[in-house]
């Protein structure tokens, strides 16, 4: 249906029939009586000229007044997803994409994507909004922490110029389970790990690593989810009321092999005088990178008092994130503590048992 605008005049300005227009796909309409700017319905999808024609009461009929071309849109387009149907990686690359009778470029300009995703058939939840991306990382722990025995299951919205919208039916799943892996462990590939025996520290020092930033940075044997060393971001002894503002930072390049399931991961252990709810830059945080643009975890205390004469300790937790992504890159994997914005409350991490695998 287009709603069209017009107007016109007889020679003796009130000689128009009440119903005086004629609208049409061909050229001299006399049929269909409208009134003036009405809506006209061509019928189906299509790119049409548009004909209109007036008639006054002694029933002359005026010339063609043309408009067009104009396209009609009113199919919605037809979306896919496109996701493993099973895995036992933590994180995995879902795809979608969109097309109309127009083809993809009767997409919405810009953004005309967004995703959705539920959890054993439980209620929808935003993942990705109005974007024109077509494929996103899902997990390991964003949107949100993946586990094993769940089954994760996408919905595409896909929007076209015309407004049109449709939903695919959501049935596109991923059952994540230990059951899809090998029957073996995993190993350490040699490719990356081989060669170089620091990725836990336990040379006691920094090689092999690059690190800076206006906090500490040291190898310590305070504390060690293994072996007997581990590097520490940051120092225990800054007073509360004059820890320097910025951050300690630890980087590493590696190349990640072309073929596998190839994984990043680490552990870690924080210790904070400071609060950070909710999760903000803004705040004490420790924060890992890889390219320093693809946040691979970001944690700090969020619950818990805060205070020079509280000392918290989140414990040491595990981080496994896929690195399929970069399959036959060489990238940065950089680990930061920070302590913003002011020189108020101290936090420090700890790292350890660093690997690809």
């Amino acid at each position: 249906m287009l709603d069209l605008e017009w107007d016109s005049a007889t020679d003796n300005g009130s000689g128009l029939l009440t119903l005086p227009y004629h609208l049409g796909t061909t050229p001299h309409p006399t049929g269909g009586n409208h009134a003036e700017d009405s809506s006209f319905d061509v019928g189906s999808s299509g790119t049409y000229t548009i004909y209109l024609t007036a008639e006054d009461k002694a029933g002359n009929i005026s010339d063609d007044a043309v408009t067009g071309p104009v396209t009609v849109d009113t199919q919605a387009p037809l979306g896919s997803v496109d996701c493993p149907e099973g895995t036992a990686e933590l994180s995995f690359v879902v795809d979608w994409s969109a097309t109309t009778d127009q083809g993809p470029a009767g997409l919405h300009l810009t953004n005309p994507y967004s995703v959705s995703y539920n959890i054993d058939g439980g209620q929808w939840q935003n993942w990705i909004t109005a974007t024109s991306a077509v494929t996103a990382t899902f997990g390991p722990t964003s949107p949100i922490t993946v586990h094993y025995g769940y089954t994760y299951c996408f919905q595409l919205r896909a929007l076209d110029k015309a407004g049109n919208v449709t939903y695919t039916a959501g049935n596109d799943c991923t059952e994540v389970s230990e059951a899809y892996g090998p029957s073996i462990k995993k190993v350490f590939l040699p490719i990356i790990m081989a060669p170089d025996p620091n990725w836990g520290f336990e040379t006691g020092d920094f090689s092999n690593w690059q690190h800076g930033g206006r906090l500490a940075q040291s190898v310590s044997t305070a504390e060690h989810h293994s072996g007997s060393y581990s590097a520490l971001l940051g120092s225990p002894g800054y007073a509360c009321d004059n820890v320097p503002v910025g951050s300690a930072w630890l980087r590493r390049s590696v190349t990640i092999p072309s073929g596998g399931s190839p994984t990043l991961s680490f552990w870690y252990k924080i210790y904070t005088q400071d609060k950070n709810s909710p999760l903000s830059d803004d705040y004490d945080l420790f924060a890992v990178y890889i390219n320093d643009s693809r946040l691979v975890v970001k944690d700090a205390n969020t619950g818990d008092p805060y205070g020079c004469s509280t000392l918290k300790d989140l414990g040491w937790k595990q981080v496994n994130f896929s690195l399929n992504a970069y399959k036959g890159q060489t990238i940065q994997i950089t680990f930061y503590n920070y302590n913003r914005p002011d020189k108020w409350y101290n936090t420090y991490t700890y790292v350890d048992d660093v690997s690809v695998q």
